[in-house]
């Protein structure tokens, strides 16, 4: 299982993405059934470290950590910027279970 830690964050947007992504960080958001979403913000650098570490990163299972809650998430879809190294936006689908 890998651990992310995550900001909840309140505006969304695409001046508020374009602030986020300036602070090396991006917008994510998790998907949950019958429940409204979560829009969070994750650290560009932590999560690129983990990428290039890991196979089939888009298949693996997370953890990610808003202050005091766990959150126990896959990834649903992940968008890279067209020539830099970089995310744009993940979306996250919320586990119920730990498969």
């Amino acid at each position: 299982m890998i651990v992310l830690n995550g900001l909840k964050r309140k505006k969304s947007g695409t001046q508020n993405s374009r602030r986020l992504r300036l602070t090396e960080n991006f917008p994510s958001i998790i998907y949950r059934k019958n429940l409204s979403s979560i829009l969070i913000s994750l650290n560009q650098n932590e999560l690129l470290k983990i990428y290039d570490k890991i196979d089939n990163f888009k298949h693996k299972k997370f953890q990610i950590k808003l202050k005091k809650k766990n959150i126990f998430v896959k990834i649903l879809e992940i968008q890279f910027h067209s020539f830099k190294h970089k995310f744009l936006h993940i979306d996250f689908l919320f586990l119920k279970k730990i498969i």
